[in-house]
């Protein structure tokens, strides 16, 4: 247990950095990057959900199944959008 423990803590900090990040200065800088791939500017807000609330669900150690799939919904956009996939 102690093991995971550790292992959402970090993910958790590690993300919640990202996230601090788009709180600091805004998500509008992403409404160019969702435009050029023929989606709507609103998705941008969905950042919030997987990089700021689920990170602190995943310290907290709540709904962390629930929070761990926004992580992954968020990052697999951002390696669409990279185009590692």
């Amino acid at each position: 247990d102690a093991g995971k423990l550790v292992l959402r803590v970090v993910l958790g900090v590690l993300l919640l950095f990202h996230g601090v990040f788009k709180l600091q200065n805004g998500v509008g800088w992403m409404n160019g990057l969702l435009a050029n791939h023929g989606l709507p500017a609103f998705l941008a807000y969905g950042a919030y959900l997987g990089e700021v609330l689920a990170p602190v669900l995943l310290i907290l150690g709540l709904y962390t199944r629930v929070a761990g799939l926004a992580v992954i919904a968020t990052e697999r956009h951002d390696d669409l959008w990279a185009g590692y996939i």
